[in-house]
């Protein structure tokens, strides 16, 4: 089983991220496009106009066919659209924009889809407009091929002073288009135009990109973002600058309250026993379903027995044992299918479907039988899967075993049986449980499958 989900054809898979040694990473920061989540920030001094780099490392939730871009970092406008300055995803392809007042280039920086949901990236926009120029790097590999949207030679409202808010997670000259996703180790240095390898390097025990520490000079408006404060949702906690600039970010429409709205997530590019890479749902193995907040919420908009499984897997149902939550809207079937499975098949498939409904029946495939109590909106649905068998939880009550003597790998699952317009939220373990895991029971992340 690849442990980074579906790739998709002609897309590009994120391996960085995956030492279990070294310079671990605590917490990154969900970004629900949904609830118009993003941070911003005014300099109150003027830095570099023309050269910077930001780095940071994302990982992707909702896709997109063009209709919506997805703005990772950006500068508003100065007069019209002059000065603006950004960095996005468009059709899945990583996309720059430059406005001045003779000539706005934007586009794509190259051919490249970047579409795996369970992938982080590392990207670095190193832009040096004095020489028309930026240099555009995914996971240590340059990805800016087309000259064509270089920028020009022009001083833009980056690093501007005077009233000029900046944006990530959504664009900056009027709120729209928002990310949906998970960013961390974001670094901005005002001045200089950086290579990776001030960000990152090559493990020499697996050959993948992965964090490190940076350790030079931020210049005037430079700044570090980690995350690791998450004791309120304001600019000196959760967007806390720490690269002893003092240049903190002020959060927006984003929540350190328990439950599904936290956005303070332990899913990192690195791998340890604190924080790695998380479980999502995954809109590439899915039918018809609407993800969400960061692939975390699954919702049906037609009423249809749509689907969505889980990004990573329990490998071996007897030898390994996860554990997850679900928190239900009435009307929904929770559980496990085979790893080999494919939602692509259709509403229609329920074959090798393990789940527990919401009127206490379980089903195998499309046979029900009674099992347990029902359950409704804002319970919580527990699944312990392991032992070689599933058990389900209802607001950490055991509803006993429903399905024993299994073999293989399963993936978890959630499908709509009739309501139109209802949701459910998956945790993984990203971040807190409702309830205390069954004794043995793992969090399903990259630290801790085999």
């Amino acid at each position: 089983m690849p442990l980074f989900g579906t790739r998709g054809a002609a897309s590009v898979t994120g391996f960085g991220g995956l030492a279990k040694l070294g310079y671990l990473l605590r917490n990154s920061l969900r970004f629900r496009g949904a609830n118009n989540a993003y941070l911003s920030r005014t300099p109150s001094v003027t830095g570099n106009r023309k050269v910077w780099t930001w780095s940071a490392w994302v990982k992707r939730g909702q896709l997109d066919s063009g209709a919506t871009d997805r703005i990772l970092f950006s500068s508003p406008s100065q007069s019209g659209n002059d000065g603006i300055a950004a960095i996005y995803f468009d059709s899945d392809q990583l996309h720059t924009y430059y406005d001045t007042s003779g000539a706005n280039p934007y586009g794509p920086v190259g051919p490249r889809l970047y579409r795996d949901p369970a992938a982080w990236y590392h990207i670095v926009w190193a832009v040096d407009a004095a020489n028309t120029i930026h240099y555009v790097y995914v996971n240590n590999e340059l990805v800016s091929t087309d000259p064509s949207y270089y920028p020009p030679n022009y001083e833009y409202s980056m690093n501007r002073s005077g009233g000029y808010t900046h944006t990530m997670g959504t664009q900056a000259w009027g709120a729209t288009n928002y990310f949906d996703g998970y960013m961390t180790e974001i670094n901005f240095v005002d001045g200089q135009a950086l290579t990776p390898s001030s960000f990152g390097k090559t493990d020499p025990a697996t050959g993948q990109w992965i964090p490190i520490k940076f350790g030079g000079a931020y210049g005037t408006n430079g700044f570090y973002l980690n995350f690791t404060d998450a004791s309120a949702a304001t600019a000196a906690a959760i967007g806390k600058d720490s690269s002893g600039n003092g240049n903190n970010w002020t959060p927006n429409n984003i929540s350190v309250t328990a439950g599904v709205t936290y956005d303070s997530m332990t899913d990192v590019p690195t791998l340890g026993p604190l924080a790695s890479n998380y479980a999502t749902l995954n809109p590439l193995d899915s039918y018809a379903a609407a993800l969400s907040n960061g692939n975390l919420k699954f919702s049906d908009g037609s009423g249809n027995a749509y689907q969505a499984y889980s990004t990573m897997s329990n490998p071996d149902i007897a030898t390994y044992k996860f554990y997850c939550e679900v928190t239900v809207d009435a009307g929904y079937l929770v559980g496990i299918v085979p790893e080999s499975k494919s939602a692509a098949a259709g509403s229609t498939d329920r074959t090798n479907v393990l789940g527990y409904y919401s009127n206490g029946n379980k089903y195998n495939g499309t046979s029900a039988s009674a099992y347990g109590a029902s359950f409704t909106s804002g319970d919580v649905i527990g699944i312990a899967v392991g032992n070689g068998q599933v058990e389900f939880y209802k607001n950490n009550v055991s509803q006993g075993v429903a399905f024993s003597s299994l073999t293989g790998g399963y993936k978890f699952a959630t499908w709509a049986a009739s309501s139109a317009g209802i949701g459910c939220s998956f945790n993984f373990g990203q971040r807190p449980f409702t309830y205390t895991p069954p004794s043995g029971f793992k969090n399903l992340n990259t630290y801790n499958l085999p």
